[in-house]
């Protein structure tokens, strides 16, 4: 997320993990919209789950809402920048085989 993009496999799997959360935090659904939206935007136009797409600047104010939350939260849940690293890891080994 410092880079300011994001593949559309991890943005998609923050919101599925968001999502998932809707039951007990009631701003869940309204800070995942733009990501939402974000995300099927850039498969319209990218057509693939491994292309980087650019955050916008409210997609960046409610990713920054979900990592202030969940440290408040106490949640053992891997930050964006994590799981980037994971992925970023994984594609330059798949690149190397």
């Amino acid at each position: 997320m410092n880079k300011g993009t994001l593949t559309i496999h991890i943005l998609s799997s923050f919101i599925g993990k968001a999502l998932a959360m809707t039951a007990a935090i009631l701003s869940a659904r309204l800070k995942t919209q733009n990501l939402v939206w974000l995300k099927n935007q850039a498969l319209r136009t990218h057509n693939t789950w491994m292309a980087f797409t650019s955050l916008t600047t409210q997609v960046k104010e409610d990713l920054q809402w979900w990592i202030k939350s969940l440290a408040q939260w106490k949640c053992k849940w891997p930050t964006v920048e994590e799981e980037l690293a994971e992925e970023d890891a994984r594609l330059e080994a798949e690149l190397e085989a």
